[in-house]
């Protein structure tokens, strides 16, 4: 493109010359010549720098008929620059042995694909088409061509030539095809499915034995097999699998079956078809272990008021036999199911493959031990361990169950008499103490006389006539009665009722047993002594004979018991001419009386 400056005049072109006059234009005119000449450059190279055009990205396809790997592929179709208006390309195949898609989001099969033009069209973005290969049954391989045809309602993408795709098929030939060849069901009657079919229509029918090996899957196959024929050939049959129950934890909780499929027929393409397996993991619902009834019991110590019992049974179905070893700690006494009807301190119980979910009764009674134990009970742990060449059984924890024992021993002593009579005069009397229950530590028993004077002890450790005393009582000697002997005390005094009175009182002390610790005794045992004494005055002689003058007789006098208060004995003459008495005085005078 040529422009002339302004004020250029004069150019002429002639068949042998040209010449043209030039006048220098001013500078302002020159400035605007060369900005119009710079726009018009700038717009011509701005105008369709591509070419308009419709890009597919393959050239040929192979495919195989039915649920091969290569049963489906796709291509893309892509516009190359933005349309003047929305384009629309129409895929056909032109075998309908091969079959093309280009929505796959939408029901059914579709055969166009639209791009939109301008700042919002999605014309810059690829659009798929997928081609997939139907069964056409029979053996022969099919080639397509799969031809796009573009319109759009003005601009060059309107009947624009697009490349066509080359489709080969390879022809699935004689066969079945499992549309699964992996399944999974939960055992306690989970489900799945899965659909057979064959590849071509068979000459003559075709039987599809199906078989599982392994326990634990079931088919709703009847009589185990499937009948094609050259009818029904390419309707898919369904095969539903059932998970069947085993009651056994089984390893990794799970099961392997395999579900296998061979084809039988005069066809003799298909007569002589490789087996296909499909493999179904069943989900184990099972879990090993023991189940116990409950896990506290309340018993009482004597074994005899209050007993109680529990039951055992296994979780799930062993592979071999399980023993469970019951053991009852110190305290408490077991007796199983078995015909010794004998309590003891250990019981095994066996479970088989067979017994397996029948609980079995342990009974449980209390054992005394003579404690006073605090809280007036203990607990006493029996443990429930099993074993067995059974993996899940031998790796099993121990479970127990808690005994409470409730007590019925009480801290405290027995004292076999609560009162004694002796005599004073070293008579003795005896009574015996033992402890009433077991003591953890040595415990000793303090005796104390209140009325020494009147009453001592002696007791197997001391032989000393005392009024306090010592009884020792140790864990194994505390229910061994000990002896404690009274003394009678002589007091020379006719007492008052010829008795006297003492009280013997019992006192724990020295024990780390807290429940004798904290034991306050009121037993005590009463005594009685005796008297054998009687108040009066002993006189030596009953007559003396005296003569006249200096002559003299003598006789004495004293008390037969000894007086709580001083006595004055008067010895009076009843006639002083004919004799006088004179006592134990200095004064020696003789007088009437003393």
């Amino acid at each position: 493109m040529t422009v002339a400056p302004p004020d250029v005049v004069g150019a002429a072109v002639g068949s042998s010359a040209a010449h043209r006059v030039v006048r220098r234009a001013p500078a302002a005119a020159l400035a605007a010549a060369s900005a119009l000449l710079l726009v018009l450059v700038i717009g011509t190279f701005g105008a369709r720098a591509q070419t308009d055009g419709v890009t597919v990205s393959a050239t040929s396809l192979t495919l195989t008929e039915l649920g091969g790997a290569a049963a489906e592929a796709t291509y893309t179709v892509a516009l190359a620059t933005d349309p003047t208006a929305d384009v629309t390309i129409t895929v056909a195949s032109d075998d309908p042995a091969v079959i093309v898609d280009t929505d796959s989001n939408t029901t059914g099969d579709q055969d166009t694909i639209t791009f939109t033009h301008g700042v919002g069209g999605d014309w810059a973005t690829p659009q798929t088409v997928t081609v997939r290969a139907a069964n056409d049954g029979d053996t022969d391989n099919e080639t397509a061509t799969i031809s796009h045809t573009a319109t759009a309602a003005s601009g060059p993408y309107d009947g624009i030539t697009v490349a066509s795709v080359s489709v080969a098929v390879t022809d699935a030939g004689a066969g079945f095809v499992l549309s699964e060849t992996m399944a999974t069901v939960a055992e306690a009657g989970g489900t799945a499915s899965y659909k057979v079919a064959l590849k071509s229509q068979p000459t003559r029918q075709v039987i599809l034995d199906v078989w599982t090996v392994g326990a634990g899957v079931s088919t709703d196959v009847a009589d185990d097999a499937l009948n094609f024929s050259i009818s029904n050939w390419n309707t898919a049959q369904t095969v539903t699998l059932t998970g069947v129950n085993d009651d056994i934890d089984n390893p990794n909780d799970r099961r392997t079956v395999e579900v296998r499929h061979e084809a039988s027929s005069t066809d003799t393409d298909y007569g002589s078809l490789p087996r296909q397996t499909i493999t179904v993991t069943v989900t184990d619902d099972d879990t090993a272990g023991i189940t116990i009834s409950k896990n506290t019991v309340t018993v009482s110590e004597d074994g005899a008021t209050t007993t109680d019992s529990y039951t055992v049974k296994l979780g799930s179905q062993p592979t071999h036999s399980v023993s469970v070893a019951v053991t009852a700690g110190s305290g408490a006494e077991i007796d199983g199911p078995d015909t010794s009807m004998a309590f003891t301190a250990s019981e095994t119980l066996m479970f088989t493959t067979s017994n397996w979910n029948t609980a079995q009764t342990v009974r449980v009674r209390g054992a005394n031990d003579d404690i006073d134990n605090p809280n007036n009970r203990r607990t006493v742990s029996i443990t429930n361990n099993p074993s067995s060449s059974d993996t899940k059984y031998n790796a099993l924890a121990t479970e127990t169950v808690t005994a409470t024992v409730t007590d019925d021993d009480t801290a405290g002593i027995t004292i076999s008499k609560t009162m004694v009579t002796v005599e004073e005069d070293g008579g003795t009397a005896t009574y015996t103490v033992v402890l009433d229950s077991k003591p953890s530590s040595q415990v000793t028993i303090r005796l104390q006389s209140n009325t020494e004077s009147a009453a001592k002890l002696t007791v197997p450790s001391g032989s000393t006539e005392r009024g306090s005393q010592s009884l020792e009582f140790s864990p194994s000697n505390w229910d061994s009665a000990q002896t404690v002997t009274v003394h009678g005390q002589d007091d020379d005094v006719d007492n008052s009722g010829d008795e006297r009175t003492a009280t013997i009182a019992h006192t724990t002390s020295g024990s780390t047993d807290a429940q004798y610790r904290a034991l306050t005794l009121s037993d005590t045992v009463a005594v009685t002594v005796t008297d054998d004494d009687t108040a009066g005055v002993t006189i030596s002689r009953t007559a003396v004979t005296t003569a006249e003058g200096f002559a003299s007789g003598v006789y004495t006098v004293k008390l037969n018991s000894r007086p709580t208060l001083p006595v004055r004995v008067t010895v009076t003459s009843s006639d002083n001419t004919v004799a006088g008495v004179d006592g134990p005085d200095v004064s020696g005078n003789y007088t009437a009386s003393e």
